[in-house]
C-alpha cells in the first residue's frame, strides 16, 4: 500500500509541476514561478493564462503532516488570470495590479501554443480531496468559472487572526480578505458581477454574501434564495443551514440543489447526520421535537427538555412540567408523572421525585432501594444550593430537591451575580436560583466581572445589563469590564464605552492600561502616551514618550529620552533630566544620572550623592530599600537617608517586628538595627 501511495504522489507531482511552459529567467518575477503557470488551450481566438497560487499552495499540503496549511504559512494570493490573443497581446487581466502593456511585454517572448494539454481544475481538486483534510480547494472550483476580485481593499488583516474575524459562514482563504468578488468565464467575460463580499460554489449554484447577508444564486445571477440571511453554515458536505435572527429558516441540499423550509429552529442537534439518522432533535423557543431523515417533523415540538443519552436507549424528557422516559426512536415507555428525574445510568437506575419523595426506579418504573447522595457529585452553588454532576451532565439542587435536573452540559456560578451560566448544546443562557431561565440559550459564553455581564458569540464579545437587555451586540474582539466601564478592542484598536453603550473614548488607541483601584488610566496611540479619567476624558494629552501610574500624587514621565515627574494636572514638578527613575512609592524615590543612582524628594531636592551602581529591589516594609555600591550592599530609609553604608556583601531580609536588618558578610549573617549598629543574635 505504501508503494502505491508513493508512486501516486510522484505521478501527481510530476503532472502538476511539469504542466507550465518554460519561462525565460527574465520573465520570472517572484509571483510568476514556473510551477504556478497554466497555459490553457486557445478558444475563440483567446488563450487564458492562469497563475495558480491557490492550487500550488494546496499542493504543499500533500507534502506536509496532516495539519491545516494555515498553521504553516500565510494564505496564498488569489489566482491571476491573463487573456492573450493570437498575436500575443494581453487583452484582459484580473487579480493583478500590472497594466496590459506591461503584461504583454512580459509574455512576448513566450511561444504561443494552440494545443496545450493542461490539468483541469477538477483533476486538481479530485487529487486534493481525501489526502488528510486538505479539501478546501472546493471553495475555488466553479466548473468553468473563475473567482476574481475587485477594489476597494480593506485594511490588511494579519493572517494569523483572519479565521477569528468572521465566523458567520465560510471565508475566502486567499490573502484577499475584504475585497469584493465575482466570476469570469474562460474568455475573460464577467459572468457574475464583482459586487459580493463572499462567493463560493454549490455545485451548479453559488453561495454568496452581499452587504453582510447570505443567499444563493444560479450562474446567471438569478436569485434562488434571497440575500437576507445573517449566517450560513456548512453542517456537512451536502447540507447548508441559513440563519436569520438567530434561527434556522432554510436548509439547502447541495447534491439535489434543493431548498427546504425550516420552522425557525434555534438548534438542530448533530445536524451533520440529519439526512442519515432516523430522528434528530430540534429546539425552537424552548420546545423540543424531532425531524426524520427527510427533514419532516416526525415528532412535534411538545417536549420542554430531552436528554439524548441513557441506559439501553431509554432517555428522559420533560413534557408539561413532568418528567418521563422514552426510547431514542421517540416511543414513550414510562409515563410523564415525575416532578424530577435523572437519567438511567449503567446501573439501570434513575433518581426520580414522585409525590414529593425522591427514590430510585428501574427501567420498568419499579422503585428500588438506592441513596441519591451516592449517585451524585456536588459542590457549592448559590446560597443553600449545590451544583451536582453525574456522567458528564449537570444540575442544581437544594434541600427541597432539584432546582434544575441533571440535563445540562455545564453549569457554573456567575461571578458576583445571583445566577448560573448554563450551557446546553454549546449554547449558554442564565438561570436564577429558582430555576427560571432568565436569558435563553443563545450565547457561546456568558461571564461576569466587576458586576457587569459579558457575552460572547463566535469569537466576538458584547454586553448585557442587569435587566438582561442586550446593550452592546457581539461585535468586539474583546471586552474588559472594570469598576468604571468597559474597555473594548476591535481590529487591534482599543476604546471605552459606558454601560449604556455610549462611547467614552473612540476605538482608536493602541492600548489602555488600567490599574486596580485607580480611577485614571494610561493610553497609548502611536509612539505617544497620555492619561484619561474613568469617563474617558483626556487628563494629560497624548504627547509623552512614557507615562507610569500615578503614585503619591506624581506621575513619572519621559520626554526626549529623559525622565521627570509631573502632577495629574500636568504641572511640571521635577524636570526631565534623569536617565532613569522609579515612581514615588514613598515620599522619596531613586533616580539615575550619569550612570549612577541617587535619591530625591517629591519637590526634586537631591537627598543623596549619585554614587550607587544599582538599586536592586523595592521597599521593605515601606521603610527601607537596598542600594549597592562597588559590589557591596547598604540601606536607604524612606526619608532618603543612608542609614547603613555599602559595606556588606548582600542584604538578606528585614524583620518588621524589631526593625532588624539581616546582611551577609564573609559567609556570615549579620544583624543590624535601624541605626546601623550590629546587634546580637
Amino acid at each position: 500500500m505504501k508503494t502505491i501511495t508513493f508512486f501516486f504522489v510522484l505521478f501527481f507531482l510530476n503532472g502538476f509541476i511539469s504542466r507550465g511552459q518554460n519561462l525565460p529567467d527574465t520573465l520570472k518575477p517572484g509571483y510568476l514561478s514556473e510551477e504556478q503557470m497554466i497555459f490553457h488551450p486557445f478558444y475563440k481566438g483567446v488563450q487564458m493564462i492562469e497563475v495558480d497560487h491557490v492550487g500550488y499552495w494546496h499542493m504543499g499540503a500533500l507534502l506536509e503532516p496532516p495539519m491545516d496549511m494555515a498553521y504553516y504559512e500565510p494564505p496564498p494570493p488569489p489566482n491571476e488570470y491573463y487573456f492573450r490573443d493570437t498575436g500575443g497581446a494581453i487583452i484582459k487581466a484580473f487579480n493583478t495590479t500590472e497594466n496590459l502593456q506591461k503584461l504583454t511585454e512580459r509574455f512576448k517572448r513566450i511561444p504561443i501554443y494552440k494545443k496545450n494539454k493542461v490539468v483541469r481544475h477538477a483533476g486538481r481538486e479530485d487529487a486534493a480531496l481525501g489526502t488528510g483534510g486538505y479539501s478546501s480547494d472546493k471553495f475555488y472550483f466553479f466548473e468553468g468559472f473563475y473567482k476574481v476580485y475587485g477594489d476597494p481593499f480593506m485594511e490588511p488583516v494579519p493572517w494569523t487572526m483572519r479565521w477569528e474575524m468572521d465566523n458567520t459562514g465560510p471565508s475566502d482563504r486567499t490573502a484577499s480578505f475584504g475585497r469584493l468578488k465575482g466570476l469570469i468565464d474562460s474568455l475573460g467575460n464577467i459572468r457574475i458581477p464583482i459586487e459580493y463580499e463572499e462567493i463560493f460554489p454549490l455545485r451548479k449554484n453559488l453561495l454568496v454574501k452581499k452587504k453582510g447577508k447570505w443567499g444563493i444564486l444560479d450562474k446567471r445571477s438569478k436569485v434562488l434564495l434571497p440575500l437576507e440571511y445573517d449566517e450560513c453554515e456548512y453542517v456537512s458536505e451536502n447540507l447548508v443551514f441559513f440563519r436569520k435572527d438567530g434561527k434556522i429558516w432554510k436548509l439547502y441540499i447541495v447534491k439535489q440543489a434543493k431548498l427546504v423550509d425550516m420552522n425557525g429552529y434555534n438548534i438542530i442537534q448533530n445536524a451533520y447526520n440529519l439526512d442519515k439518522q432516523p430522528l434528530t432533535m430540534v429546539v425552537s423557543d424552548g420546545k423540543v421535537g424531532f425531524l426524520d431523515s427527510t427533514f419532516a417533523e416526525a415528532i412535534p415540538l411538545i417536549y420542554d427538555a430531552y436528554d439524548n443519552r441513557g441506559y439501553k436507549g431509554i432517555v428522559r424528557a420533560l413534557k408539561d412540567k413532568k418528567w418521563g422516559f422514552m426510547t431514542q426512536q421517540g416511543k414513550e415507555v414510562l409515563p410523564f408523572i415525575y416532578d424530577d428525574a435523572t437519567r438511567f445510568e449503567k446501573d439501570g437506575i434513575a433518581v426520580v421525585k414522585l409525590n414529593g419523595v425522591y427514590c430510585g426506579i428501574n427501567t420498568k418504573g419499579e422503585v428500588v432501594k438506592s441513596k441519591m447522595s451516592s449517585m451524585l457529585s456536588t459542590w457549592p452553588g448559590l446560597k443553600g444550593q449545590y451544583i451536582c454532576y453525574r456522567e458528564n451532565l449537570y444540575g442544581v439542587f437544594d434541600s427541597a430537591g432539584f432546582v434544575t435536573p441533571l440535563i445540562h452540559h455545564r453549569i457554573k456560578k456567575l461571578p458576583g451575580k445571583p445566577f448560573y451560566a448554563i450551557t446546553d448544546n454549546e449554547k449558554t443562557g442564565l438561570m436564577d436560583s429558582l430555576g427560571n431561565l432568565v436569558v435563553p440559550f443563545r450565547y457561546d459564553e456568558i461571564d461576569a466581572a466587576n458586576g457587569k455581564i459579558l457575552i460572547r458569540n463566535r469569537y466576538k464579545y458584547g454586553y448585557m445589563n442587569n435587566a438582561f437587555s442586550l446593550v452592546i451586540p457581539c461585535e468586539y474582539d474583546n471586552i474588559v469590564a472594570d469598576t468604571y466601564g468597559l474597555i473594548v478592542h476591535k481590529n487591534e484598536r482599543t476604546g471605552m464605552l459606558d454601560t449604556s453603550g455610549q462611547v467614552l473614548l473612540p476605538v482608536e488607541y493602541d492600548w489602555i492600561q488600567v490599574y486596580p483601584g485607580k480611577a485614571h488610566r494610561i493610553v497609548k496611540k502611536g509612539e505617544r502616551m497620555g492619561y484619561i479619567d474613568s469617563c474617558g476624558k483626556i487628563i494629560l494629552p497624548v504627547q509623552y514618550e512614557w507615562l507610569d501610574v500615578m503614585q503619591n500624587g506624581l506621575i513619572l514621565f519621559k520626554q526626549n529620552g529623559k525622565a521627570g515627574f509631573i502632577s495629574i494636572e500636568g504641572k511640571l514638578v521635577v524636570d526631565p533630566v534623569y536617565e532613569e527613575a522609579r515612581p514615588f512609592e514613598m515620599e522619596v524615590t531613586c533616580v539615575k544620572k550619569e550612570g549612577k543612582w541617587g535619591f530625591i524628594d517629591k519637590k526634586g531636592k537631591v537627598l543623596t550623592e549619585f554614587k550607587y551602581n544599582t538599586v536592586p529591589y523595592g521597599w521593605r516594609g515601606n521603610k527601607y530599600i537596598e542600594v549597592r555600591q562597588n559590589g557591596k550592599s547598604g540601606v536607604i530609609d524612606n526619608t532618603g537617608k543612608e542609614i547603613i553604608p555599602c559595606i556588606y556583601d548582600s542584604f538578606y531580609q528585614y524583620d518588621e517586628k524589631g526593625d532588624i536588618l539581616v546582611f551577609k558578610l564573609d559567609d556570615t549573617y549579620v544583624l543590624v538595627n535601624a541605626k546601623g549598629k550590629r546587634v546580637k543574635k
